[in-house]
């Protein structure tokens, strides 16, 4: 299950035609500017590309510039306030082609740059780096260099969870939950001395709204990929179980649904469906879900009966 990343930013003044021949002609020398000015001119260089960058064909331009990503780092470290968030409304427009190996190269020094700003800044320039690493972990490629432990992103993540309860959690959120498809990130997500379980857990049980959606969705990844984490998560006292059974028999939406994606994954695992089948308000909630609803809620009900042997004259 991926989470869909945000949409181009964008200005209104100049035309396709205008912008194309600006980029053709005027890249290198706005990286350029953007090392060597300051000030006024700082800014004004920062509003061209950022014109630029709205641009498709553009950008397809832009992340191969070298210059330019290493400049526009640079004036994120260097720089406050409004030089440093066009800065990051570029990257987030150039982070669209999440594709580019060039946007994760070291010698850009991107990732570390966002991890540090998502740590060490609030508001804007905080939800503008956490929407740029939200476009580049919906590329498969990229998922196991920016969950990489090393780096600190996921670890940073978990503690916008543990510590905010705002947009960046939902943000923070819905990354893990795009990172947590790649076998390596799961394993260190599932680490217990990050916390993790415990928190989506909490999410679940406490958020009404998106945080709980992408905290399901994580669960939901993890049951699907690996065998092994299933039965970790299944443990009675992480509450997990408990947590999603609320859901699907007390939410009507996305939330229910999603619940009961992870369930079916949860209940196909040997040893976990003795666990799961001893809840008689789970066995009542889904038969409930089968006899009314023509959905995917009900092949996923459907299914989760059958995985925990509990079809047999019940329907």
């Amino acid at each position: 299950m991926i989470f869909v990343a945000p949409t181009v930013q964008r200005k209104e003044e100049c035309t396709c035609g205008d912008i194309l021949i600006m980029a053709l002609g005027g890249i290198e020398e706005l990286a350029a500017a953007v090392r060597e000015v300051e000030g006024e001119a700082l800014l004004s260089a920062l509003d061209s590309l950022w014109i630029l960058s709205s641009e498709e064909d553009n950008r397809h331009i832009m992340v191969d510039s070298l210059n330019l990503l290493v400049s526009l780092v640079k004036t994120i470290r260097n720089n406050k306030e409004l030089a440093r968030e066009t800065a990051l409304e570029i990257l987030w427009n150039l982070s669209i082609e999440s594709h580019a190996p060039i946007l994760l190269d070291p010698s850009v020094d991107l990732l570390a740059t966002l991890v540090e700003t998502i740590r060490n800044n609030k508001e804007l320039a905080r939800e503008k780096a956490l929407s740029i690493v939200t476009n580049l972990a919906l590329n498969e490629d990229n998922a196991r260099l920016i969950g990489d432990p090393m780096c600190g992103l996921i670890e940073t993540l978990v503690s916008m969870i543990r510590e905010e309860k705002n947009q960046a959690s939902v943000d923070s959120l819905a990354i893990l939950q795009n990172l947590s498809i790649d076998s390596n990130n799961s394993s260190f997500m599932l680490n217990s001395s990050l916390g993790l379980l415990g928190l989506l857990v909490s999410v679940i049980r406490e958020d009404k709204a998106d945080a709980r959606l992408n905290a399901i969705g994580i669960i939901w990844n993890l049951a699907a990929f690996d065998v092994e984490y299933a039965r970790i998560m299944i443990d009675p006292s992480i509450g997990l179980l408990a947590a999603l059974i609320s859901v699907i028999r007390e939410d009507k939406g996305c939330a229910r649904d999603h619940s009961l994606w992870a369930m079916k994954y949860l209940s196909a695992v040997e040893d976990n469906e003795f666990v799961i089948a001893s809840s008689l308000d789970l066995k009542a909630t889904l038969l409930e879900i089968i006899h009314e609803e023509e959905s995917q809620a009900r092949t996923n009900a459907l299914e989760c009966m059958q995985n925990l042997s509990l079809d047999n004259d019940l329907i």
